[in-house]
């Protein structure tokens, strides 16, 4: 197993992920056309982020109608969602404190 999937495993089972629920969210993005490695790195920063797995898989599927109506593919359209919903996340955190 490569470190970046050890690191991933260890930081969704951390946020209370069992290692067969990430591969469940993983095998889900998947099919909706994104990319493995994407998927796994997303849902990385989507755990980093205090993004519950279930609304990333989700993003997912965002992902794909907006890939068709910005003319890019549903891997790099779900990296730009996940990007996003971090960073907005994260000012908000800054604005509370």
């Amino acid at each position: 197993m490569c470190k970046s999937l050890v690191t991933f495993y260890s930081l969704g089972q951390r946020a209370g992920y069992s290692k067969k629920a990430i591969d469940g969210y993983v095998t889900t993005l998947r099919k909706s056309g994104i990319a493995q490695r994407q998927s796994n790195q997303a849902l990385l920063r989507a755990v980093q982020g205090n993004i519950d797995m279930t609304d990333a898989v989700k993003l997912g599927r965002i992902a794909q109608d907006a890939a068709v109506i910005g003319q890019t593919n549903s891997s790099d359209a779900y990296n730009t969602l996940i990007d996003a919903v971090v960073k907005i996340g994260r000012a908000s955190c800054r604005e509370r404190v």
